[in-house]
């Protein structure tokens, strides 16, 4: 099911569609929190793909230009994570490092909001909202 969501995704992009496009896709598709280009090598190598680190790089490059990547800035470098091709907002763990995607109502109530009362207009496209999850806040204490 999922590998057949991203092989959509990658027509609707307008991506040709690689078996090392793909993995990349499946495996951070799977992921919760951003991963390395240098994580998701190993991962890949591991599964048995014969694929150099700059092949990775420049993959990762074409996927995120395309919109179903995104990437973040991370403890350990650049992470990747797969987001799908349409508009949202990511909430980011600065603890856990956990990003999870903040329910596009709430989103649009308070960008209106903040339209209204600022005269500012921000890129809804992408909208990073750093802080703690509920998981980090329950077992460490705000």
């Amino acid at each position: 099911m999922v590998a057949t969501r991203i092989e959509a995704e990658m027509r609707s992009a307008g991506l040709t569609q690689t078996p090392r496009r793909r993995a990349i896709l499946v495996l951070l598709a799977q992921c919760q929190r951003p991963m390395t280009a240098q994580a998701i090598h190993h991962a890949v190598v591991t599964a048995g793909e014969r694929v150099g680190l700059t092949t990775i790089y420049r993959a990762l490059h074409r996927l995120t230009e395309a919109g179903l990547l995104h990437a973040f800035d991370t403890d350990d470098g650049r992470g990747y994570r797969y987001c799908g091709g349409r508009p949202h907002q990511h909430l980011v763990c600065d603890r856990c490092g956990r990003v999870t995607e903040c329910p596009p109502d709430v989103v649009a109530l308070w960008l209106s909001q903040l339209r209204e009362q600022t005269g500012f207009s921000p890129n809804a496209e992408r909208l990073d909202l750093h802080g703690v999850c509920a998981s980090c806040r329950s077992h460490r204490g705000a």
